[in-house]
């Protein structure tokens, strides 16, 4: 594989019955996070920010750790994010974690073994390849 760098991967965190907007999930995703952040510093991490949906706290946000977008992650060091994915399911028998590449292709990691995951990785890179590389007009 090689070592390109993928920009703007969003990855999200789901298990069954469980409501993405709740206090403890977030807490939860929250602190998948900051593991995450601690063992690949280069990565930069965005969260995502929703208006609290009560008219009477209009424009107040709460920030979402069930959904995050990811930028500067090579595709050849995804072993400490796959870890982390592996350590999330382990401790969630019904988690599901997704991760959405630039071109729109989706990967779903649940029982997925780290060599698979490179593999599908390895595909998304080989169709990016064949494909005419379109410029935007200046």
């Amino acid at each position: 594989m090689s070592d390109n760098t993928f920009q703007n991967l969003t990855i999200l965190f789901e298990e069954v019955g469980q409501d993405p907007r709740e206090r403890a999930w977030q807490q939860q995703c929250q602190q998948w996070c900051q593991q995450l952040q601690r063992a690949t510093p280069n990565i930069e991490l965005q969260t995502q920010r929703k208006e609290v949906a009560d008219g009477a706290k209009g424009g107040e946000y709460i920030e979402l750790f069930n959904q995050l977008v990811l930028a500067g992650v090579a595709s050849g060091g995804f072993a400490t994010i796959f870890q982390l994915f592996k350590l999330w399911i382990a401790q969630r028998p019904t988690a599901k974690i997704t991760l959405q590449l630039p071109d729109g292709s989706v990967i779903d990691w649940k029982n997925l073994t780290e060599k698979q995951v490179e593999q599908k990785l390895a595909e998304h890179e080989a169709r990016l390849s064949q494909s005419p590389i379109i410029l935007p007009p200046s």
